[in-house]
């Protein structure tokens, strides 16, 4: 008997099931990861199936990352398999991928790690094994897009079916392109690893308040233009704005203080009057009015005179480069019956009335797309030039941006939202460079994938369903509302928050979940980090209650400027929560007081950006991705060792700039040079 057997039949019953389900719910396997199945491998290579003929797929090997496969010609024999829906299922796989999809082999003789142990430390033995050992693993493995099969080799090239090996989902549960880059990364750095555990953990928790309306947005804002970012809640009822005390430990609310009268359905905050301090646009449901921010920190309130009607519904605002200027981007809903609306607008200043330059609709029916979502502004094609993108229900509208506050007609675009209130934030997830789109909808979740520039248009790929643990755990509560990404464990991995819509359903709870990204676009659940799990734990006991409930809104910022990433919550009940962030030892489990490291980036007071900022940590020689910097937020860049950081950014219409920052402990903080006149 192969070794191996007898656990694999113990599986299979399971594997069975597999088949009538989207991709396995398998937990992250914490003792035998992509760097083990690296290590413990013979030989990987990617392969090229033909045709099938009498049960049997020829496997062309059109690749080779380690070792050398037994022959370039391999064949994949179906009829071994115990049970023939696994050979059907295989084939269903091989049919839906595309020829640009990656096939991977992995051949050698493999064994999960025992406690303590390090990757490379597992032997396994040459001969034929012991079957009574229930962690060695089958001797082959091939993965397809959310599947992974398990096989024997035989003589000749011969690869024997055994069938659907769902426990290596455990290992990897993702895309099979992120995939392969995992184990290009592996292969290229001897201290690679794919992390298990989020390695974080809440050390304190305040309640600021309680909000008396709806809450419409929370956003973190450098209103001094010293990296130190306030909390800013817009809210019908009256908006807040929370400044942390460093002495003091605690959160007081300037709003009044600074003459903030503002009450806001949608608000962007900019330099809004030219004069280099941070001002706040609001739309009141009538009106746009600026909010401008004097010497000293106090602000004002200032008509907003504009060349054209405004629509009369709008859903959103944000700031943007007007042409040397900042102006302010006015997303239009819906306005008649059936969708549609007017296109977004720029507002850009200049003589005794803001003009208004509507952007070109194109030929996109947007009438079609159902209820239209606020306007994403940042540069997704790579051009340095920030863009305009628009989703809505059903698709998206993507204004490429041609400088000087120009756009190009709208051209269509993937990006949807899905159906009912629906709540989009940014980050590059697979750290390729490229800002993705991810999306939590009353209907579902959505992650957009940028694939690169085409036709005038990034492509994107919708592919939440290939992400590991949140494509089981998160729809798990119905009802996903909002979401925020950052750094939540200061790796330089973009991790994501979610928070689900309010209940009063007693038997129902809807804790908001944070979800740590392992690399390239799979995450895991952060155990470490769920109120729910830690609801009895001192300090969090008063907090659960109301988090269960659900809630109206998250945000990951660093609202300390402690280098950590903090998480507010307003809650179904109007609460405000904020909750501190500490390291945990990956070994003892043990919070670490050592402070956070960490870059922010800020861009120069005048500057209206937004500017796509790109980092490599020297110490890990590990791409870092991109990170879309505002003036009203900057950026922030999470790290795990200390040393050599390089900054990369570049300037509408200018060459790629770097900078090289040494981080030695806690936050650094960088201020983008101006671009040159």
């Amino acid at each position: 008997m192969r070794p191996g057997r007898t656990l694999k039949t113990l599986l299979i019953g399971g594997a069975a099931l597999a088949l009538l389900a989207a991709p396995a719910a398998a937990l992250i396997n914490p003792f035998f990861t992509p760097v083990d199945l690296v290590k413990q491998s013979k030989y990987i290579v990617l392969v090229k199936p033909g045709p099938e003929a009498g049960g049997k797929i020829p496997l062309q090997v059109v690749r080779t990352l380690k070792g050398k496969a037994p022959a370039e010609k391999l064949v994949l024999d179906l009829t071994a398999a115990p049970a023939k829906e696994h050979g059907k299922e295989l084939k269903r796989c091989l049919a839906a991928t595309s020829e640009r999809t990656p096939i991977l082999l992995f051949a050698g003789r493999y064994r999960a790690r025992e406690e303590g142990e390090e990757p490379g430390d597992v032997e396994v033995a040459e001969d034929e094994g012991d079957d009574d050992v229930e962690n060695e693993y089958q001797p082959a493995f091939l993965h397809l897009p959310g599947q992974w099969f398990g096989m024997y080799p035989a003589e000749g090239g011969v690869l024997e079916l055994f069938g659907i090996n769902s426990h290596m989902e455990g290992t990897w549960n993702g895309d099979a392109d992120m995939l392969l880059r995992a184990i290009e990364y592996v292969l290229a750095k001897p201290n690679a690893d794919v992390p298990v555990r989020s390695n974080a953990a809440w050390v304190e928790r305040k309640r600021l308040g309680k909000l008396e309306g709806k809450a419409a947005c929370l956003q973190a804002v450098d209103l001094a233009a010293d990296g130190k970012l306030a909390l800013f809640v817009a809210s019908e009822a009256g908006d807040r704005l929370y400044v942390h005390d460093p002495k003091a430990k605690k959160y007081a609310d300037v709003a009044a203080a600074r003459a903030l009268g503002s009450k806001s359905l949608c608000a962007a905050w900019g330099d809004f009057g030219g004069d280099k301090h941070l001002d706040l646009a609001s739309w009141d449901g009538k009106a746009v009015t600026l909010w401008l921010q004097a010497e000293g920190g106090a602000f004002k309130a200032k008509e907003m005179k504009i060349s054209a009607a405004l629509p009369k519904e709008v859903v959103g605002l944000a700031a943007l480069d007007a042409g040397g200027a900042t102006g302010l981007l006015v997303s239009a809903g819906n306005g008649p019956p059936g969708g549609g609306g007017a296109p977004p607008v720029l507002l850009a200043p200049g003589g005794e009335a803001w003009a208004a330059r509507f952007l070109m609709p194109g030929a996109v029916k947007t009438g079609e797309l159902g209820k239209a979502g606020a306007c994403l502004v940042a540069d997704f094609d790579g051009d340095a030039i920030a863009d305009v993108l628009q989703p809505f229900e059903k698709g998206g509208v993507f204004h490429k941006g041609t400088g000087k506050g120009a756009f190009a007609p709208a051209a269509p675009c993937a990006v949807a939202l899905g159906e009912g209130s629906a709540n989009a934030s940014l980050a590059d997830f697979d750290q390729d460079g490229k800002l993705d789109v991810f999306v939590a909808a009353l209907d579902d979740f959505r992650l957009w994938n940028n694939r690169g520039a085409a036709a005038g248009a990034p492509r994107f790929a919708e592919t939440f369903y290939l992400t590991g643990e949140p494509s089981y755990i998160a729809p798990r509560q119905s009802d996903p509302f909002a979401c925020s990404t950052g750094d939540v464990n200061n790796d330089g991995r973009e991790d994501f928050l979610v928070v689900y819509a309010p209940t009063e359903d007693a038997d129902e709870l809807r804790f908001p979940y944070l979800f740590f990204n392992r690399g390239f676009r799979s995450f895991g659940h952060a155990h470490m980090l769920d109120i729910d799990e830690h609801k009895e734990d001192p300090g969090f006991e008063v907090l659960a209650p109301e988090a269960q409930k659900g809630g109206q809104l998250g945000l990951l910022a660093d609202l300390d400027a402690d280098g950590a990433q903090e998480m507010a919550l307003v809650l179904a009940d109007g609460g405000l929560w904020i909750l501190r962030r500490a390291a945990v030892d990956a070994i003892t489990e043990e919070v670490i007081d050592d402070p956070a490291l960490a870059v922010s980036v800020a861009l120069p007071p005048g500057a209206a950006g937004p500017v796509t900022v790109t980092a490599r940590s020297n110490q890990e020689e590990r791409f870092l991705g991109a990170r879309n910097a505002t003036r009203a937020r900057g950026a922030f860049i999470g790290l795990r060792e200390e040393g050599a950081v390089t900054i990369e950014w570049r300037w509408p219409g200018g060459v790629a700039q770097k900078k090289e920052l040494l981080v030695l402990e806690g936050r650094v903080r960088f201020v983008l040079p101006p671009p040159k006149p």
